[in-house]
């Protein structure tokens, strides 16, 4: 099906994705599972990414009431040619990732409550999520991408989902860039257009 640059999403409504919205009849699309101040600039730098893709969509997975999400996206988020539809679904089950097509998608990123103490716990409990799919969607072999705060939870984030996922530890991530940026000042610019 055509899911084309001037069409709406398609969806088939469900009686359990009541106000969240339906079922999602999309492939090859990025699944956002969660929710953070971050999906704003993933949103962007997929969208870049995105550029020379014919008709991409990112699928965001949000706690959080939808109306309000996709407002927030309107205003903040640039979508170049990638479309994005949300659903909220409060905490997210295996059957939701059916609502979005899981078995379909090109990748999923695992969001967490940024700036919470909650943020690891969130991420690894959607990693246990998605081992648990996979387990009952053996073809769900896709790029599964999260980032945990802590160090102490690398260890029981990759055990969650397993040895295919890509765990980034985020405060490395900063360290190393500081670092960078000391031995070559000229570096802030390039990360201050990048923010």
């Amino acid at each position: 099906r055509d899911l084309g640059h001037r069409h709406p999403l398609p969806t088939r409504q469900s009686s359990s994705a009541s106000g969240g919205g339906g079922e999602v009849i999309a492939t090859d699309h990025t699944i956002l599972l969660g929710w953070s101040r971050l999906g704003f600039r993933i949103i962007d730098e997929l969208a870049a990414a995105n550029r020379r893709r014919r008709h991409p969509w990112i699928l965001i997975l949000s706690p959080e009431g939808k109306s309000k999400r996709e407002g927030e996206l309107a205003e903040e988020a640039s979508s170049q040619n990638t479309k994005h539809a949300v659903r909220s679904v409060g905490y997210v089950n295996v059957r939701h990732l059916d609502l979005v097509r899981g078995t379909d998608a090109r990748s999923v990123v695992v969001l967490g409550r940024w700036a919470t103490e909650r943020h690891d716990q969130d991420v690894i409990t959607n990693l246990l999520l998605l081992a648990r799919y996979r387990e009952i969607h053996p073809e769900f072999r896709l790029t599964i991408v999260a980032g945990i705060v802590r160090s102490e939870n690398l260890g029981s984030a990759r055990a969650a989902v397993g040895p295919d996922a890509q765990i980034v530890l985020l405060e490395e991530v900063a360290s190393r860039m500081m670092f960078q940026v000391a031995r070559d000042p000229g570096l802030i610019q390039v990360f201050t257009s990048l923010s």
